[in-house]
């Protein structure tokens, strides 16, 4: 078994806890048949619409908003998104001054010039802005630093390069909220700036002429969640008031809102849905690089955004060529427009090429650095590695090695590199620990950034995977599930009442839902094999399609006539001009039901030598194997003549424990940990106390 073999297949052995938000957040795992205290029932499917008070919906969507504790307001929201009224834009404390310095520049014809930010939301909220000053007559400089070359915000440097321009007015957009000596050098050569941010602000008075932040201002501020494009357009409506601004302005500020993954709730809900309706008035560069991703009118939908659009905006940032992007947003030209789509669509190629090369650069490095079990936490490090997507890989890396992963490249003798947390452990936390190591780091509990001199790597790496070390085992992530359906449920009548729910996004997920023990039927590769289509057979209620995106390599595991559990998205699908119900997969577990457990199981000395065989083929001496001991059980049982239970398994797995030559351990849910221990002599297992046990209860079957 290979590398890459072993990393697929301890994947699919691990199973993460699925909350159901239903009832009382019952956790779904192994012995949880998911019941609910009696006096916790969910509502039943007659009772549910008419108790939360909209009994012309669907029941499914009633249950989904009592699992997710929707009020009626937050109903009234999700249901009637167009009637979210925007809130002033004079509740922001320096708005008054924002809008007379611009104008003031306006009526003075001044030199007016935008600072940006190299990301979605940093290069929407600079085109919204440049394009209003256009629509008034002013041609605005528009600046965005270069990620590869100037890093991140309004730096010294950038503030140098802003006076070179001589402007009379600066706006930062996306930035600028830290940068307090940064715009005092401006002010204090004659030039007025406005700040516009959402990034935490200090608690200072800032040094611009006029502050816009929401995060400065009260608690109960009602636009806390809005994106840097948002604060733009904010600005915009209060130049506007009392009129409405164009609804161009709305489709960049959703694109930006969406990309830089802010709750879909409230005002932000608002901006989708108004750029949904008024697609037809998006600026020219959107309209051509939807119709490049696709290649047809699609809906400028929230998922369409973020799968699609805010990945090609966000390549032209990454590689340094954040100008293109910035044109395209900025160009009312046809032919220039499909160019420069075009361009954006082989940059993003351009990125997934250098993700995939990177990454088997990174796969290299793990491998002959690494002791996978046994390290905690994987730093890979190397000068040919791009700064513009060391986040993608460290959480690609993350993700494939169930671990968190910090990727460093080397520049002017320092290493500068992003860090990705994999389950429960803070790597904000485990990264400070290390502080005195570092030039610089920041961000929060599941990322953050670092620098440090390149003579500190080895102090840094042994640092940490210390500190980690001591935090004991660390638990996948748990996945939140709505509600657990039963086959009567998943109609097209249900499908289209989801749509309600739309458009989804952070604080508004697609609903998921649970379905237990359904049997698969068929099992096949879709596509280049990365994607599974599988068809489950429910007792008594026919056939379904389900596609299990992503996940081709689950086929390793599963076969036809498995019992599994399913986490999925309900939708419909049409095809050949026939419509019908399609479950969209998640995640898939073997299902509780589908082993009969024996309450007193035998075992021989062929499966103990056939479990021993198979585990060190999979994992070395002194390292980790997490794992379902239902899934390692179904594994082990692919190329045994019999079906190995997971009873038979643990008891393998202590009898290896008590001899000494492993060590089995439990995690908070039903995952277990296993690690072969090194021997100097032969281990002979009959010695064991649990041996003998079971050799007088006659459970050894071929004892003699």
């Amino acid at each position: 078994m290979d590398h890459k073999q072993r990393l697929k297949l301890k994947r699919l052995l691990l199973s993460r806890r699925w909350n159901i938000k239903e009832g009382r957040n019952t956790v779904f795992e192994s012995g949880n048949t998911g019941e609910l205290a009696a006096e916790q029932e969910p509502l039943s499917r007659e009772a549910a619409p008419a108790a939360c008070g909209y009994s012309q919906y669907h029941p499914l969507l009633s249950r989904i908003w009592k699992a997710r504790g929707y009020s009626g307001a937050e109903i009234q929201e999700i249901i009637y998104p167009i009637e979210i009224d925007y809130p002033s834009a004079f509740l922001f404390t320096d708005m008054v001054a924002a809008v007379g310095l611009v104008q003031q520049a306006l009526e003075e014809h001044s030199k007016v010039l935008i600072f940006g930010d190299y990301d979605a939301d940093g290069l929407t909220a600079t085109a919204l802005l440049s394009r209003w000053f256009r629509e008034k007559g002013l041609i605005t400089v528009n600046l965005i630093p270069d990620r590869l070359r100037d890093g991140y915000g309004l730096t010294e440097d950038q503030a140098d390069l802003i006076k070179s321009y001589d402007p009379d007015l600066v706006i930062t957009v996306d930035c600028g909220s830290s940068s307090l000596e940064e715009v005092k050098s401006l002010e204090d050569s004659g030039i007025k700036v406005i700040v516009t941010d959402h990034h935490t602000a200090e608690n200072r008075i800032h040094t611009a002429s006029a502050f816009i932040n929401p995060q400065r201002e009260a608690e109960d501020f009602p636009l806390k969640g809005l994106a840097g494009v948002g604060v733009a357009y904010y600005l915009v409506r209060a130049l506007e008031y009392p009129q409405e601004p164009d609804p161009l302005y709305v489709t960049l500020a959703a694109i930006g809102t969406v990309a830089d993954v802010m709750p879909l709730r409230g005002v932000n809900r608002r901006l989708v849905v108004d750029a949904i309706c008024y697609y037809n008035n998006s600026p020219l560069g959107v309209k051509r690089l939807t119709e490049n991703c696709l290649k047809s009118k699609e809906d400028l939908s929230a998922s369409f955004i973020q799968f699609n659009l805010a990945p090609r905006l966000n390549a032209a940032g990454r590689l340094g060529q954040a100008e293109i992007a910035l044109s395209l947003l900025l160009t009312d030209d046809e032919e220039e427009a499909k160019v420069l789509a075009d361009r954006l669509d082989s940059l993003n190629n351009e990125r997934r090429e250098l993700e995939r090369n990177q990454i088997e650069q990174a796969d290299r490095q793990v491998e002959a650095e690494f002791v996978l079990g046994e390290d905690r936490i994987i730093v890979a490090a190397h000068e040919s590695f791009h700064q513009g997507i060391l986040g993608i890989l460290s959480a690609r890396l993350a993700d494939q090695y169930q671990m968190p992963a910090i990727c460093l490249t080397l520049e002017d003798e320092v290493y500068r590199g992003s860090a990705r947390t994999y389950g429960d452990i803070d790597i904000y936390t485990a990264i400070s620990s290390c502080q005195d190591l570092l030039l610089t780091f920041g961000g929060h509990s599941g990322a953050a950034g670092l620098s440090m001199p390149k003579e500190n790597l080895s102090a840094f790496t042994d640092r940490i995977q210390s500190y980690l070390s001591q935090q004991g085992d660390f638990e996948p992530a748990e996945l939140a599930v709505d509600l657990e359906l039963e086959g009567q449920d998943l109609t097209l009548e249900a499908a289209h009442s989801l749509q309600v729910l739309e458009p989804y996004g952070e604080q508004n997920p697609q609903p998921l839902f649970l379905l237990r023990s359904a049997a698969i039927a068929e099992i096949r590769p879709m596509g280049d094999g990365s994607h599974l289509r599988i068809l489950l057979e429910l007792q008594d209620r026919g056939r379904f399609t389900a596609v299990a995106f992503r996940q081709g390599d689950a086929a390793i595991l599963y076969k036809a006539g498995d019992l599994i559990d399913v986490a999925f998205y309900l939708v419909s699908n049409t095809w050949q001009g026939i419509e019908s119900v399609n479950l969209h997969i998640e995640e898939m577990r073997l299902s509780t039901y589908a082993e009969d457990e024996e309450s007193s199981p035998a075992i021989s000395r062929r499966l103990i030598a056939h479990v021993f065989n198979s585990l060190a083929a999979l994992i070395d001496v002194e390292q980790d194997l997490t794992f379902d001991p239902l899934h390692l059980a179904h594994w082990l049982s692919s190329d045994y003549n019999k079906r190995i239970s997971s009873s038979q398994l643990i008891i393998i797995l202590q009898l290896f424990s008590e001899a000494g030559l492993g060590d089995l351990r439990s995690l908070r849910d039903k995952n277990k940990i296993f690690r072969f221990r090194f021997a100097d002599e032969r281990i002979d297992l009959k010695t064991t106390d649990l041996w003998q046990e079971l050799f007088q209860q006659g459970r050894i079957t071929d004892a003699s």
